[in-house]
């Protein structure tokens, strides 16, 4: 039909490597057949909270990446041996798209951010807020997903460190990019958080 438009390939690819982290994190919680129930289950609550509560209207990209998430794992991926490192992987590509889209660089550098969250005192508190919550997540996410995959922790916080700072270090040369010190410093806060979280309920033990 000629009002139908193809989704944004990178917004699909986004919203579905996002999902299967979940479905993994939820594997982990839940260890059990009945992880796949909650996981179906979770993808269209997640949903309508955003729609009721956030009251955001869901993109097509958003919808599918769920239901394709959902039919990957349900389908192969949960009874794959390797699921934790082609998730890691998978997110790891993800991370370097979104860092370097519109993937159209300019032939001179702009000055680098070396002061942390310095761009999250320009602009609007809640959206600054809501960025410091999906970096978090995300790099969160990933250092988890690393270990997960058969990382230490030690390697998976230096890793994911300089993996970050080095996709920072590119953005000078992207036009509109926060090209900053700040997600770097996310990242090992989040991976310090991790830790402290891990050893104190080892500790409880």
């Amino acid at each position: 039909l000629s009002y139908m438009r193809p989704l944004p390939v990178l917004d699909l690819y986004r919203h579905t490597v996002l999902w299967l982290a979940v479905a993994l994190l939820i594997e982990a919680l839940f260890d059990s057949s009945l992880h796949r129930w909650v996981f179906v289950l979770l993808v269209p609550a997640v949903w309508l909270a955003r729609i009721v509560i956030g009251e955001i209207i869901l993109s097509p990209a958003e919808v599918a990446g769920g239901v394709l998430a959902a039919a990957i794992w349900i389908g192969f991926l949960c009874r794959l041996r390797a699921r934790a490192v082609v998730i890691a992987i998978l997110f790891t590509s993800m991370i370097a798209v979104q860092a370097l889209q519109p993937f159209r660089f300019s032939a001179s550098a702009r000055p680098f951010g070396w002061v942390p969250f310095g761009g999250f005192l320009q602009g609007s508190l809640a959206i600054n807020a809501q960025s410091f919550l999906e970096k978090a997540f995300t790099y969160g996410a990933w250092v988890w997903l690393a270990v997960r995959a058969g990382c230490s922790w030690r390697l998976a916080t230096i890793a994911g460190g300089a993996l970050v700072l080095c996709l920072r270090l590119v953005q000078v040369y992207i036009p509109g990019r926060s090209a900053e010190i700040t997600d770097t410093i996310i990242l090992l806060l989040a991976a310090a958080m991790m830790r402290i979280l891990r050893d104190g309920c080892a500790t409880d033990l």
